[in-house]
């Protein structure tokens, strides 16, 4: 129990605007990611490439957070929470290539100079279509792979002045690429529909198939990788990957080589049967669509294709982004 109820003076909590006397304002308002075939006379080409109301609900719980601190009844770590600058942050779209969607009140092409800085706004890529975003002051940027979406979860700044970035990727990959932090509160976490990355200054990736499945890979720094109450720290050079309802897999080396290795590859009823194996971190789009790679690896869908195209572009990604591109010639097979 507090003895004598302090007199308040002098202290902002969001936007309102209180005072204290007899007791310490600064501590009241303190407030805390080889080509190979089993048919030598494959004909498959490949190539290597990178692609790459904060107002009043502010106020109202900045002033509730403050009263329970001043009660005993929020812990202080809670009590920092509270974001004590008007300052604003956001993503600045820097550059886009192809087709770039901006989503916030509404759904339009995005420009360079657009600003994602509310919760839900964000943009996605197409298909051959990719986007460059900074992160406000510097702390460093984001590069946007083709068939992506990418949202802002949360941007503040916190009493100490950490800044606590968090972004949400439904599908797609992103690769991030953010200086040494200076404060140690500042954190930096991507979001998916199965798991959470979250960094402190580094060089990392995070992808998401269309089922839902994730891949964290770090290049530099690093990145604890969690889901279904279990991490795992993902160092330089390695990878996990978080399937949904399932908890990070082991850490296992980065494949950078971006091997294929064909089972199937013809042409029946009028669609393409196409049966392969990658590295289960890795991502496959064919004809610049993403298709489900299982926990195994294994890729095995049939697809359509033009009577008149006799090829099929496959391009294997790994979670950095990296890209290796193959063109596959189809094999025309009777259906019967």
């Amino acid at each position: 129990m507090i003895g004598r109820m302090p007199v308040v003076e002098n202290c902002f909590v969001g936007k309102v605007h209180l005072s204290i006397k007899g007791a310490n304002p600064t501590a009241m308002c303190g407030v805390h990611l080889r080509l190979e075939s089993s048919q030598p006379s494959s004909p498959i080409e490949s190539t290597y490439g990178h692609s790459y109301r904060q107002g009043f609900t502010q106020a109202i719980l900045g002033l509730s957070i403050f009263l329970g601190a001043l009660l005993g009844e929020v812990s202080p770590l809670a009590a920092q929470e509270i974001r004590v600058t008007s300052e604003r942050r956001w993503l600045e779209v820097q550059q886009i290539q192809g087709d770039v969607t901006y989503r916030g009140n509404q759904k339009r092409p995005a420009r360079v100079g657009d600003r994602l800085g509310a919760v839900g706004q964000g943009i996605s890529t197409a298909s051959r279509s990719t986007s460059i975003l900074n992160v406000d002051t510097g702390i460093g940027v984001v590069k946007v792979a083709e068939n992506t979406a990418l949202s802002v979860n949360r941007l503040s700044i916190m009493a100490d002045g950490a800044r606590v970035t968090i972004l949400d990727i439904a599908y797609g990959q992103a690769r991030l690429q953010v200086r040494p932090f200076t404060n140690p509160n500042t954190r930096l976490e991507i979001r998916t529909p199965s798991g959470i990355a979250g960094v402190r200054g580094t060089d990392f990736g995070v992808s998401v198939d269309p089922v839902g499945k994730s891949g964290v890979a770090t290049l530099a720094g690093a990145v604890e990788a969690s889901a279904q109450g279990q991490a795992v720290m993902v160092n330089p050079g390695f990878v996990s990957v978080i399937i949904p309802g399932e908890p990070p897999t082991p850490p296992r080396p980065i494949d950078r080589e971006l091997r294929l290795r064909i089972r199937d590859w013809r042409r029946i009823s009028g669609k393409v049967a196409f049966l392969a194996d990658v590295d289960p971190s890795n991502s496959v789009l064919l004809n610049g669509q993403e298709v489900a790679v299982s926990r195994n690896g294994r890729v095995d869908v049939r697809v359509s294709l033009p009577v008149n195209q006799s090829y099929l572009r496959v391009v294997v990604r790994n979670p950095l982004g990296e890209e290796r591109r193959y063109r596959v010639r189809v094999r025309e097979i009777d259906g019967r």
